[in-house]
């Protein structure tokens, strides 16, 4: 088993330069490129193993190397659930815009919606008008909350109930 150690040493000595160069990627936004990820998941294997085989070896670096392999396997797996999202988004895009009766059908709806929108407008406007109507027909010398409840009553009353 002793023999297995050394040949695992090795590649995560060499693995520390290129973990450096990687987090200054992964502290940027960019991203590791792919042979730099698996370089990362490399160096956080053979970590695991060193610390797997119980290691008196195993010293702060790597465990800072270990902690930043995770932390950059992490990101590549945020960075890659977000580009497949992307990527859906886009074929879903892609699939509508191609799609002739798509754009008629978006354009049925958008057209629905404003009529919809419009009626309602009116109709507000008009219970707006009948309210201003029956409040300023009101007499001046009576309490204003009867007045308010009298034009609520008559406002209901003219709209069958459909306040």
């Amino acid at each position: 088993m002793h023999h297995i150690l050394p040949a695992l040493r090795q590649p995560l000595r060499q693995q520390r330069s290129v973990d450096s160069n990687l987090s200054t990627n992964a502290d940027s936004g960019a991203g590791g490129t792919f042979a730099g990820n698996a370089a990362a998941a490399a160096a956080a294997a053979a970590a695991a193993a060193l610390a797997a085989l119980g290691s008196p070896q195993m010293d702060l670096q790597s465990m800072a190397s270990m902690v930043e392999c995770q932390g950059l396997r992490k990101r590549m797996d945020q960075q890659e659930a977000a580009r497949k999202s992307a990527k859906h988004r886009e074929l879903q895009l892609q699939h509508e815009v191609e799609d002739p009766d798509w754009m008629m059908r978006r354009m049925g709806d958008l057209e629905r919606d404003s009529d919809a929108w419009h009626t309602e407008r009116s109709s507000v406007e008009e219970r707006v008008s009948q309210l201003v109507g029956i409040v300023s027909a009101a007499p001046k010398d009576e309490p204003q909350r009867a007045s308010v409840a009298d034009s609520q009553e008559e406002l209901c009353d003219h709209d069958n109930g459909s306040w």
